[in-house]
This record gives C-alpha cells, structure tokens and sequence, in this order.
C-alpha cells in the first residue's frame, strides 16, 4: 500500500547498518515514521529530507505492523535560516519534540500543521527564539481547547499575567523581553501541561 501526503520531518536518527528513522508529521495522517536507507558515498540519491524540511512525500506500508519505507520526497519549504543559529535549533527541536509527543494523541490536524509551519518560518527568518516557543505552546494548547488562558494565565501574578498577555497578542519582532524570562514563562506553562492537561512534554 502506498500513502501519499504533505509531511514535515521532526526528527531523525540512524537506524541498523545503513537506514534513517524518519519521524514525520503528514498533514492529513498525523504521526508517522518511515525508514529511508542511508546513500552510499558513491551515490547520488538524495532523497531524504533534512531536519524540519516539509514537502510532498510518497511511502509504501506493507503492513499495519510492519516499517513503513520512503519512497519519494519532494521538498517544498526547507527553512534553511534555523540551521544557523543555535538557539532557533534548540526551540525548534524542542517545539518538535512537543509535537512528536502529542501528535499520536490528536483526531484532526489542520491547525497543528498551521501552527508548526508559522513557527518554523519565525524560526528560520526572526531571532526571538525563545519567544516563538512560548507563543506556538500556547496557542497548540488553546487550539487543542485546554482552557490555557482561565486556568494558567489568569492564575499567574497581575504584572507576569499582562506582560505574558502582550507577549501572545503581539507580533514577534515588536516583542524585547529578556530571555531568560521568556526561558522561566515556558517551564511554567510546561508544568501546567503536565498537572492539569493530557499533554506531554519532552523530557
């Protein structure tokens, strides 16, 4: 059987003697992960897609059990501008690691796959790293109807309330706020996800 569907890669590692585990986030099908086999030096095949790179993707399942095997990718956003800042590739990562955790958990997709590619552009073009986590968190948490807003954000102190407020209502390059502030706000709204709602959060 083949699947054909829009995918963006989250993660990737190697796998046995000469395959990649592919973990990718399909549009339409939600969690998936495929095995490519690793090129050779001596070959041209440059099929696999890099770290973040979302495109149209051909794999073949050969069973509900069995390893699922890409057979074609089509690159059509790459995001090259997160490569090369380290603090844009450490808040992507974790943003995709969020996702790899949570994706296997949702019904519908449409706002998730919205979200990540809005994120990964900011990522890419702006430096407000930190920032664009916080934001992509909470608006993941409210699209999915956890009541991050009453039950989070309300509770928080008047002055971090407002400021928190301003951070997720306004656009990224106006916002100037110290990262490690930015840095405690995301391990708060991390730690109301894991006491008060079904959503996991990497280690």
């Amino acid at each position: 059987m083949f699947l054909k569907d829009q995918g963006c890669l989250l993660s990737k590692a190697p796998t046995g003697e000469d395959h990649n585990l592919l973990v990718f986030f399909l549009k339409n099908n939600g969690l998936q992960m495929v095995l490519s086999r690793r090129p050779s030096k001596a070959s041209t095949f440059l099929n696999d897609p890099d770290l973040f790179e979302s495109g149209e993707l051909n794999i073949e399942k050969k069973g509900e059990n069995k390893p699922a095997f890409l057979k074609e990718f089509v690159p059509h956003s790459r995001y090259q501008g997160i490569a090369r800042k380290y603090k844009a590739l450490k808040a992507a990562s974790r943003l995709a690691r969020f996702y790899e955790k949570n994706l296997i958990h949702m019904e519908f997709f449409d706002a998730a796959w919205e979200l990540l590619h809005t994120a990964l552009d900011s990522f890419s073009s702006k430096e407000q790293s930190d920032t664009i986590l916080l934001k992509s968190l909470y608006v993941f948490a409210r699209s999915e109807g956890y009541p991050v807003r009453e039950n989070w954000l309300e509770n928080l102190s008047p002055q971090i309330k407002s400021e928190i407020a301003s951070v997720i209502q306004s656009p990224v390059d106006s916002i100037n706020i110290e990262s490690a502030k930015i840095t405690a706000w995301i391990r708060n709204l991390e730690i109301f996800f894991q006491h008060h709602t079904d959503l996991l959060v990497p280690d």
